[in-house]
């Protein structure tokens, strides 16, 4: 209710390799490896990209953003 896609610019987007702040305690059964693969014994397996992109805007900037429909 209320939802809308919205198009952002690519360059607004932070990518980032660190833990999501939203999320502080999943729960057990929703929670990743505590260690990583490969014997390295980090959460994040050895890895050395970003596995996720932050966005910097608040909920009214997205509610007040223009919808995105897609097209066939």
């Amino acid at each position: 209710m209320g939802e809308h896609e919205v198009a952002v610019p690519f360059d607004e987007l932070k990518w980032v390799n660190e833990p999501p702040r939203s999320a502080p305690n999943p729960p057990a059964d929703r929670r990743g490896p505590t260690t990583g693969t490969a014997g390295t014994g980090t959460p994040d397996g050895g890895r050395t990209y970003p596995d996720h992109a932050v966005l910097n805007m608040t909920k009214d900037q997205l509610k007040s953003a223009p919808q995105f429909k897609y097209t066939k």
